[in-house]
């Protein structure tokens, strides 16, 4: 079994042969698949994420249900990430080069999610997460019940991530050719 830092490597790898194509091509049945829930139907306040070049690009799909669902991003804050309504006119450069919704956005709790959709190095099949090594979603999600769907590149799929007591799994992993339902 590969360590967290080495499954890391071997994904930044596997990702960089991605073309952009290829991943607006994942994306579109990603988000196509999770739009076909009856637990995104039924959200009103939707967690997303603003894609970094090398993940599942969710940009677009921001712009489209933004307009009809309360769309949170998160941003850094010290060791927890806060999490605030996406307005295209508001987002400024965060940490780790993120785009965040300015701190003028209104702000959210954990607790106002009806869905949060969370990207990974990698995922598992049994719902485990592999993040970038800071722990960020891990004490944003560690107190809270909402449904969680992990959503990835069907590289980030591998055989087992190593997991901790204190990393929160996901209730379902979408990737363009695979879902896999853990825990609803």
């Amino acid at each position: 079994m590969k360590s967290k830092s080495e499954l890391r490597k071997y994904i930044r790898q596997l990702k960089t042969l991605l073309t952009p194509a290829e991943k607006q091509r994942q994306a579109n049945s990603v988000f196509h698949d999770i739009e076909c829930l009856k637990q995104f139907k039924d959200a009103k306040v939707v967690l997303l994420y603003h894609s970094l070049p090398d993940e599942l690009p969710t940009h677009s799909i921001i712009d489209q249900w933004s307009s009809t669902k309360t769309i949170l991003l998160p941003r850094v804050d010290g060791e927890y990430l806060r999490l605030y309504r996406y307005s295209p006119t508001l987002m400024v450069h965060g940490s780790y080069n993120i785009s965040e919704p300015s701190m003028s956005c209104q702000e959210y709790s954990i607790g106002d999610v009806d869905l949060a959709i969370i990207p990974a190095m990698a995922f598992d099949r049994k719902g485990h997460r592999l993040g970038r090594g800071k722990g960020f979603y891990d004490r944003l999600l560690a107190t809270s019940s909402v449904m969680k769907i992990g959503v990835a590149f069907n590289s980030q799929i591998v055989r087992n991530v190593p997991a901790d007591a204190f990393d929160i799994g996901m209730n379902m992993v979408i990737t363009d050719k695979s879902l896999f339902i853990v825990n609803i």
